[in-house]
């Protein structure tokens, strides 16, 4: 179907039954995932200032990830979370 041009769209995806660890095996279009699935969870994998500047976009408030902060030692977080300031586009 796909070699014809047909694509395919999965609704409620996250729900139920459907791990979400099956997405990159999928030769879907589009997945469609449920909004309570996703409503309220941390966006990981934040590498750059225009990756978190478009969460933003989309309402996601919390993220993780390198363009925020490479891990470090327990010891360094209070010392980064009083140094810390958001990029501009934050």
């Amino acid at each position: 179907m796909h070699d014809l041009g047909v694509h395919f769209a999965l609704d409620d995806f996250g729900t139920g039954y459907s791990s979400l660890t099956y997405l990159k095996n999928l030769p879907a279009y589009l997945i469609k995932i449920d909004q309570n699935f996703i409503r309220d969870v941390i966006a990981e994998g934040v590498e750059t200032v225009a990756h978190g500047a478009a969460l933003l976009k989309l309402d996601c408030e919390l993220a993780q990830g390198y363009g925020i902060a490479q891990p470090m030692p327990a010891d360094n977080i209070l010392e980064w979370v009083a140094n810390w300031k958001t990029d501009d586009s934050w």
